[in-house]
């Protein structure tokens, strides 16, 4: 699997507290005891499992990655990764096709044959926040028992309706928070970890969905010749399955990523330039970048990716009008 992590971090699962929650169904009281009971691991495949739809948010200060996927036993299958700053897609993939942005190489690489994994999960002393391409089939899996573990101190409940709050504090003094319903066969609609003193989530699960429709059309990958009426495009006939191949894959990803952060934070390109070891043309990433990115984010927002804002890729005379 091509994994493409911006933010990876995490603990060792040493909380679980459970319990059988006999007579809880019709309960109109819910202890934090209760609503750990009630978390369980979500994979499409799963007895039951019919459909997952979510959001998983990493962030690092003011930058981070949101990736967006759905799974059904009949329907598309898609994710979606793009950067959270403006929404460009820096990988989708959807009904057995990807496309990964690749910056540094001022081109997009297209596999008419591939499928995603995605995961968030807790597992020797870190969060992992993992996805990328693979052979298939499509996997999604979120271990929200591993993840609400964080949560080892002062362990607490609160009501809103239907909805329960299920608050704790971390190791780090940070708040663990998830929002769960208690008389849901699949209860747990989002898990928060947010640092300590900070407002807004680090790591994010949310808008759980299952066995409900679709909120949002899957996005439809153009063809080829559409995307080069636009972009240059390296066809791959499916997702590489050598381990050399998928390092590739990965790198261009992570790529793109940091030389996105750069532009925005030029303290960053330093940084970037010792990590990747080269001279790396700024005017020209930036000019790329420009160019690229809202083609890219036409197709992510399920529009057709070849309008008029931009008719000449960088380094090519204009077109004739």
């Amino acid at each position: 699997m091509t994994k493409c992590s911006l933010l990876t971090m995490g603990f060792v699962c040493f909380l679980l507290a459970t319990s059988n929650c006999i007579g809880k169904e019709h309960s109109s009281e819910y202890s934090a005891i209760d609503l750990v009971s009630l978390a369980s691991r979500l994979e499409n495949g799963t007895k039951g499992v019919e459909s997952i739809e979510l959001r998983i948010m990493t962030r690092a200060g003011d930058q981070g990655v949101i990736a967006s996927a759905r799974v059904a036993s009949t329907g598309p299958a898609w994710m979606l990764v793009s950067d959270r700053v403006d929404g460009t897609p820096i990988l989708i993939c959807s009904e057995g096709r990807a496309l990964i942005y690749d910056l540094e190489q001022g081109r997009v690489r297209l596999f008419d044959s591939a499928h995603f994994e995605a995961f968030a999960y807790f597992a020797n002393g870190r969060i992992g926040v993992d996805y990328g391409l693979t052979a298939g089939p499509d996997r999604l899996s979120i271990d929200i028992p591993s993840l609400i573990a964080i949560g080892s101190d002062n362990l607490s409940a609160g009501q809103n309706g239907d909805e329960w709050t299920l608050q704790a504090k971390t190791p780090r003094g940070g708040l663990l928070l998830a929002h769960v319903r208690p008389h849901d066969k699949f209860p747990y609609s989002d898990v928060q970890l947010y640092p300590k003193g900070e407002k807004e989530p680090v790591i994010s699960v949310d808008g759980i969905a299952v066995n409900r429709p679709a909120r949002a059309p899957a996005p439809r990958i153009p063809s080829e010749k559409v995307l080069a009426i636009k972009l240059r495009v390296m066809l791959s006939e499916r997702a590489a399955l050598n381990p050399q191949a998928r390092q590739d894959e990965s790198a261009a990803m992570i790529k793109t990523l940091a030389y996105r952060v750069a532009l925005r934070e030029p303290t960053a390109r330093v940084d970037a330039e010792n990590k990747y070891g080269n001279q790396i043309d700024w005017t020209v990433i930036e000019a790329r970048d420009k160019y690229m990115s809202p083609v890219l984010r036409a197709i992510a927002e399920r529009q057709p990716p070849v309008g008029d804002a931009a008719t000449t890729r960088p380094g090519e005379p204009a077109k004739p009008k």
